[in-house]
């Protein structure tokens, strides 16, 4: 019986330091494409400004932010594990 509970609770640290490992990519995933931006921004702005001055740069910091709230959420419901 010990040895049942102290393997349940080896797999369940497991299973939080994954867990948390996958929450931490998340955040990585979804805050690099602003900082990629920021950083074109201050090493070339011309590069980076018609993201914002043209229609169709616009929609696409539209796609941009509606793809990365869903993978956001993609990864929070396979991160979401209940013990």
């Amino acid at each position: 019986m010990a040895q049942t509970i102290s393997q349940r609770l080896y797999v369940e640290g497991r299973i939080r330091a994954l867990t948390a490992q996958g929450r931490i990519q998340a955040w990585v995933m979804a805050l690099l494409p602003g900082l990629v931006a920021a950083a074109l921004y201050v090493i070339d702005y011309e590069l980076i400004a018609p993201l914002w001055q043209q229609r169709s740069g616009q929609l696409v910091l539209v796609v941009i932010v509606l793809l990365d709230l869903l993978g956001l959420w993609l990864i929070r419901r396979i991160v979401n594990v209940s013990l």
